[in-house]
């Protein structure tokens, strides 16, 4: 078993990933909502890679993480622009992840929560349970079950638990399974997994991706669609967390939708930054799912235009999304 682990961490290895920047997006960028996207690329490359559904940026914003839902990370360098706009990607090495195998295969791994001192929270869709991976000197190894939600929720199956953020002393956690319009909110903490709200979820929407900001008193919400008729689209949304609690049914607030003409594809990662100028920057990425039809997607977007700090969100209809603050 140890030598199997072992050799299974070996394998990391550097490969050439292209960044090529959208066409069309000019350098003033481009409105969605009150966002505006200023860059976006498509990543590829001759290895085995894909199929993103988190990611993290690492202290100092230097290092991107990410994990595919294959069961392996990938790191790169961050290139960035004089305006902290993100203009690139270098020094990209691939990492299987290693599973002990009383834990079964490393498939679906969806939600990665940096835990500090090298180790990490993933949640595993099918599998119904959150694990717990560090980073050695080899690479990554899953070396234990934190979670099992399987009790709990046994039916989820590929509609399991995609979103996952740290929150107070626990854990805020959203599954991609959507019944009669609602999405249950739950926090965990300890001994303790219980609902604290519900999200209301329409036109066809679920949730991929939260990002709980405590500062800002916000909870980031990426939801993606998809229909023969529209396409691949996304929504950036926000509740205050301050509004979590009980059996509240929270309707989000919408900041953009982006739809297959911005560039977007099957959005399912999503990471939180404050650019050197003071700028609040989101980054999305998307999941290709290994299909050569699909693209794996690199976007920063820019939310100076904004306003979270109303005092009451203003909800509007499902595809109106809050204007852009000059």
């Amino acid at each position: 078993m140890i030598l199997a682990l072992a050799a299974s961490m070996i394998l990391q290895q550097s490969v050439a990933l292209q960044a090529r920047p959208f066409p069309g997006l000019s350098e003033e960028g481009r409105e969605v909502g009150c966002m505006r996207m200023d860059a976006g690329f498509t990543l590829t490359s001759n290895e085995e890679l894909g199929g993103y559904s988190s990611m993290l940026l690492g202290e100092g914003e230097g290092r991107l993480t990410l994990l595919s839902d294959a069961g392996h990370i990938v790191e790169a360098d961050v290139s960035f622009g004089e305006s902290g706009v993100v203009s690139g990607l270098t020094q990209t090495v691939r990492y299987p992840i290693a599973f002990p195998p009383a834990l079964g295969r490393g498939r679906d791994t969806e939600a990665l929560v940096a835990l500090g001192s090298g180790k990490f929270l993933v949640s595993r869709e099918r599998s119904g349970d959150l694990v717990e991976m560090e980073r050695g000197p080899q690479g990554y190894r899953v070396t234990r079950q934190m979670l099992d939600l399987k009790p709990d929720f046994p039916r989820l199956g590929n509609n399991g638990f995609e979103a996952v953020a740290p929150y107070r002393d626990g854990f805020l956690l959203v599954p991609e399974k959507v019944t009669d319009g609602e999405a249950p909110v739950l926090h965990w903490e300890g001994e303790t997994l219980e609902e604290v709200a519900r999200l209301k979820m329409t036109d066809g929407f679920a949730v991929t991706e939260i990002v709980a900001d405590q500062t800002r008193d916000t909870l980031f919400v990426l939801q993606r669609s998809f229909s023969r008729r529209t396409g691949p689209r996304a929504r950036v949304s926000v509740v205050r967390l301050g509004d979590l609690g009980g059996d509240a049914l929270l309707e989000t607030w919408l900041l953009g939708q982006l739809s297959f003409l911005d560039g977007a594809d099957n959005m399912e990662a999503m990471a939180l930054r404050e650019a050197p100028d003071g700028t609040l920057r989101l980054l999305l990425a998307s999941d290709d799912n290994f299909n050569p039809v699909q693209r794996t997607v690199l976007m920063d977007l820019d939310l100076a235009g904004c306003d979270l700090t109303a005092a009451e969100p203003r909800a509007r209809g499902d595809d109106e999304a809050q204007s852009r603050i000059d």
